[in-house]
């Protein structure tokens, strides 16, 4: 009886991935240019970590969005007020982030053409963590233009990397800056008193040359949820 629940779970799969995989080709062949093949390539891969995403909350262990990869999804970042549901990786390596956001980690530097500098140890969403999350502007992060301050990001990570009892382990953050930087001479305050989550992105948005110095920082410290006075589709909060 497990073995058939499990082929039917298997085969529901297989159907799933066909059918983002079917749907991004039709999206595709509808675009042209290089620009629709990044948007294209972005939308399939969401779809994808989607699932990949499912299975880590059914089993308890990081999957591969498809055979091959050398990423595996590890949170969901949501923003209600855009209507923003975003799967993050465990990499933020130029080619993981054409596939999504994702979560920085190891770096020593935060010169021009890398992403801000962490040497984090996240060790409990309950034990000052600080989190760094990367994306490109002109897709999975594009959305930070439209953030506001106050705005409410909630961050949903797997428990491979909190190290808290529980999963997944969800938190609330409100945002209390929005500012552009210069990665030649400025650098996060990680040694932040508060839990931070700290969304990064190049800027401007709309500048068509890459690898430029300046970078687009969202500054958001954890708050309590049931604190906030926002439902399921109004998350701004209120100080």
């Amino acid at each position: 009886m497990k073995d058939k629940h499990s082929g039917k779970y298997k085969a529901k799969i297989r159907f799933c991935r066909l059918f983002v995989i079917l749907m991004v080709m039709i999206i595709g062949l509808a675009f042209t240019g290089k620009g629709a093949y990044i948007q294209s390539k972005a939308v399939l891969a969401q779809g994808l970590m989607v699932l990949a995403w499912q299975r880590y909350l059914d089993t308890g262990e990081p999957q591969k969005p498809w055979p091959w990869a050398d990423i595996k999804p590890i949170g969901k970042l949501i923003v209600d007020r855009l209507q923003v549901e975003q799967i993050m990786l465990d990499s933020h390596a130029g080619e993981a982030l054409a596939f999504g956001p994702g979560m920085v980690r190891g770096e020593t530097s935060w010169s021009n053409t890398t992403w801000p500098n962490t040497s984090l140890s996240n060790t409990s969403l309950s034990n000052n963590p600080v989190w760094v999350v990367a994306g490109h502007r002109d897709t999975h992060f594009r959305f930070l233009e439209k953030l506001l301050l106050k705005d409410v990001i909630r961050l949903s990570i797997g428990s491979d990397e909190t190290g808290a009892e529980g999963f997944p382990n969800d938190a609330a953050y409100a945002i209390q800056s929005l500012q552009v930087m210069d990665s030649r001479i400025h650098h996060l305050p990680l040694n932040a008193m508060e839990n931070t989550l700290y969304l990064v992105t190049c800027y401007p948005f709309n500048e068509i040359r890459s690898g430029g110095p300046l970078r687009y920082v969202v500054t958001a410290t954890q708050v309590q949820r049931h604190s906030l006075p926002f439902s399921d589709t109004d998350n701004t909060a209120y100080f």
